[in-house]
């Protein structure tokens, strides 16, 4: 057994042990190779959990900026089409 600190123990989520066993023709079982999987916790889900509950992070966008650049381009048309309707007559 491996002796991890507890930092690092936490850290993992799960372990996992795959043998590959060969079977001799007198019946002898013998473990050849094994692998050893280690997974651990997404180490930012909880930053980012505790950042949206105190409010650090906005889902929304904010539409202010947005607006008033639409509105910029509703005038600048505006006076576009009456140029153009005076240079018609």
């Amino acid at each position: 057994m491996i002796d991890l600190p507890r930092e690092t123990a936490l850290a993992v989520k799960k372990i996992k042990r795959t043998e590959m066993v060969v079977t001799y023709l007198n019946g002898v079982k013998r473990v050849v190779r094994h692998t050893i999987e280690v997974e651990i916790y997404d180490p930012i889900q909880p930053l980012r959990m505790l950042g949206l509950e105190l409010g650090l992070f906005t889902e929304t966008v904010a539409r202010g900026a947005g607006n008033a650049l639409v509105e910029a381009l509703r005038r600048r048309r505006a006076r576009a089409l009456a140029r153009t309707e005076t240079d018609e007559r």
